[in-house]
């Protein structure tokens, strides 16, 4: 028998989840303690410095992006200010909106289901799952060019869909929900052009849908595409893009791109596969099943193979503007959002086939009895805690964190006392990879906007791992 929902033991369990989903996330939020500004943040903070925040959102969108919403965040950050110490605190407060986002999104989804309690371990299991596998911590949330242009584009869309699926519930839209959804999609687009493309072409396809079916929801897409069209012109427009396009090369013919993003989509649908995420699914499952979630049901007259369809449509849209601009796959930063969105789609799929095949999965956990609501949440959190991510994250915390942020206190006063200078420094021989994405290099012309920062005449640093640290 599985545990009733009112049951003591399962609100006890609840407890359990909520503490060591925090236990799992500790070292990622200590971590931000010895976050330093690395590779871009150097480049882009210069700019807002010469040309002054109004007069750099013209300069950035002359000379190379488009990306309104990401050059004024590139612009007001602690160091164009100058002020370093504040600069883990802007990492932190990223990684704080980004789970409080998760957690307004996955209320959302219990809140559609007519599930009144346990959303808040929900959302942390969720939450672990997502760090547990993330292809790259340190472009997520410590890398701030990174977080600013990727990252804080999916909390704003996990706020977005959060509202959205309140309005589904609802039957309606609402003007306010639309106003806050409009805003947050006018953000979204201009801050990278992967979000951009899908969030177009979702409201699009939905306009056309509504047009066609003559669903009452055609004017609230309506105002909402406009509005990401307007934002998405904005960056399409900019003069900059054809000089950052110039540094991507090579670019690819849009014929070989619409090829290669299906091949991207299927190579990444077997990478993004581990076990964390292979329980949460199963646990999932489980909760369906034995609590008999009659809420669900709805779930199973959904066609599965039009389900896999808008799972690759939408992998393909994300894919195609790197395979455009740069002939190849995504960073691993782009890969983050990508992750996010599948962690979402393989638990939705677990209880979409679990609805729609009750009998064999009550026959599964029947057979397996040891297969329980505890066994299943112990295994995850196993799991969880021996992925790579976790492993390093725990020894980054205890040793190379703080090695890494006391190195970088003797750097700044090695740097205050050589105005003007050549500066060598010694390599890192241990990498802090879950926070540092891209390390000092031993050819000086790479480091050349720290150097310019700090007032020295050029940066470099003995051989050593930092030279290849890319994570």
């Amino acid at each position: 028998m599985g545990f009733s929902m009112h049951q003591p033991r399962s609100k006890k369990l609840a407890y359990i989840i909520i503490i060591l989903s925090l236990l799992f996330l500790t070292p990622y939020f200590i971590l931000n303690r010895y976050n330093m500004p690395m590779a871009d943040d150097f480049y882009f903070s210069l700019q807002a410095i010469e040309h002054g925040f109004w007069g750099n959102q013209i300069n950035m969108y002359k000379i190379l992006s488009g990306r309104f919403i990401a050059t004024i965040w590139l612009s007001f950050n602690p160091v164009v200010w100058r002020k370093l110490e504040l600069f883990p605190l802007y990492s932190f407060v990223n990684m704080v909106l980004f789970f409080i986002a998760l957690g307004f999104f996955v209320r959302r989804v219990f809140e559609f289901f007519e599930i009144k309690k346990y959303w808040l371990p929900a959302s942390l299991m969720t939450a672990v799952a997502i760090v547990a596998h993330l292809p790259s911590t340190a472009q997520a949330f410590y890398w701030m060019t990174g977080y600013t242009n990727y990252m804080m584009s999916n909390t704003a869309m996990l706020i977005i869909a959060g509202l959205y699926l309140s309005g589904l519930k609802a039957g309606r839209f609402h003007w306010g929900p639309i106003l806050a959804m409009a805003v947050l999609s006018f953000y979204v687009t201009g801050s990278n052009e992967t979000s951009m493309f899908q969030l177009c072409v979702f409201y699009l396809v939905m306009v056309v849908y509504c047009f066609f079916k003559k669903r009452p929801w055609f004017l609230p897409h309506l105002v909402l595409l406009l509005v990401s069209g307007v934002g998405g012109l904005i960056v399409y427009l900019a003069p900059g893009n054809d000089e950052r396009s110039a540094m991507l090369n090579p670019q690819n013919p849009i014929y070989a791109a619409y090829k290669s993003v299906f091949g991207s989509t299927l190579e990444h649908t077997v990478q993004f596969i581990n076990l964390p995420l292979i329980f949460l699914v199963l646990l999932a499952i489980y909760v369906v099943i034995r609590w008999d979630l009659k809420n669900f049901d709805k779930l199973a007259r959904l066609n599965s193979k039009k389900l896999w369809l808008i799972y690759v449509l939408t992998l393909a849209v994300g894919y195609f503007p790197s395979q455009i601009s740069m002939g190849g796959n995504p960073r691993l930063r782009v890969d983050n959002m990508f992750y996010m969105f599948y962690v979402f789609f393989m638990v939705f799929m677990g209880v979409h086939y679990a609805v729609k095949n009750k009998q064999k999965f009550q026959t599964f956990f029947n057979k397996y009895s040891f297969l329980n609501l505890r066994s299943i949440v112990a295994l995850f959190f196993l799991m969880s805690f021996l992925w790579d991510n976790s492993i390093y994250a725990w020894r980054d915390m205890a040793k190379y964190g703080p090695e890494y942020g006391q190195v970088w206190q003797q750097r700044l006063e090695v740097l205050e006392n050589s105005q003007g200078k050549e500066v060598v420094f010694t390599s890192l021989q241990h990498i802090p990879r879950t926070i540092l994405f891209n390390g000092v290099r031993e050819n000086p012309s790479e480091n050349k906007y720290m150097a310019k920062y700090f007032g020295v005449e050029s940066i470099r640093i003995t051989p050593g791992p930092e030279n290849k640290a890319i994570y």
